[in-house]
């Protein structure tokens, strides 16, 4: 599910020179330019380029205890993200982007719900997902890191890490782990088991591929209105959001199941 970057545009009257020495002219000038840099920037990242994991997942090869350890921590980051948008809602400076956002989040929190039941297909019990004490230090770090720098009070650092959260999970992971599941179900139907339900990535797969192209001009209606006037800093912020999501991906395969006691 989407939120704007405009959730950190705040409606103002007064001139935009309070924020930046440049002209106006001189961000509509450079949108490309800038455009360019951040996506090349971006576009370099690992996790952008290449989820290892979720190319290995598309196999269809994961064992069952894989994956358990996948949706397990999958929900641990899904449910604790609710945390950064939460702060996202509450540091919006404009009531109708707040209804939005509230909006919004309830959504999110009911999809929860879809991947409750195929945990419930792998033998997880609900106590076993969504909770924070059965996320690995890597997926808490992935949790913190959102709430750090995706809910900060800081509308510069918040609008990064939205663009760079908002890059990523418009890439094609959703379609990896679908395919991964697809080849999975194919086994499980042949085993006499009930299909595993996909809803959860298929919805959001389709959903995410939507939003590109809001996500860039979001990204251009703050920098030509000269909110972004530190260029530098808002790429540094972009990627420290990637390494984030990284560290989450890349150690998937070394984490260990958390059952009840």
């Amino acid at each position: 599910m989407r939120f704007s970057l405009l959730f950190f545009y705040p409606i103002m009257s007064f001139s935009m020179t309070t924020f930046s020495h440049k002209s106006n002219s001189y961000y509509v000038d450079n949108w490309s330019t800038f455009h360019k840099k951040v996506s090349d920037k971006m576009n370099e990242h690992p996790i952008i380029k290449n989820n290892n994991y979720t190319k290995q997942f598309a196999k269809g090869d994961a064992s069952l205890t894989e994956q358990q350890v996948f949706i397990q921590q999958f929900s641990v980051f899904n449910k604790w993200f609710l945390v950064a948008q939460l702060l996202k809602i509450i540091n919006t400076p404009d009531i109708y982007e707040m209804q939005i956002g509230n909006e919004k989040y309830n959504i999110r929190n009911s999809h929860f719900e879809w991947l409750i039941d195929l945990a419930y297909k792998i033998g997880l019990s609900y106590k076993e997902i969504g909770k924070r004490d059965y996320g690995s230090l890597h997926t808490l770090y992935l949790c913190d890191e959102l709430k750090r720098l995706y809910g900060s009070d800081d509308m510069i650092v918040a609008a990064a890490a939205a663009y760079a959260y908002e890059t990523w999970v418009q890439t094609n992971f959703w379609d990896e782990i679908i395919v991964g599941f697809e080849k999975i179900n194919k086994k499980r139907q042949k085993d006499g088991q009930s299909l595993l339900p996909l809803y959860f990535w298929t919805y959001n797969s389709r959903i995410e591929k939507q939003n590109t192209i809001h996500t860039i001009q979001d990204l251009k209606k703050m920098y030509v209105n000269g909110y972004i006037d530190d260029e530098q800093r808002f790429i540094y912020i972009c990627l420290t959001m990637l390494d984030a999501i990284d560290v989450f991906w890349s150690n998937l395969n070394k984490t260990e199941l958390c059952k009840l006691i």
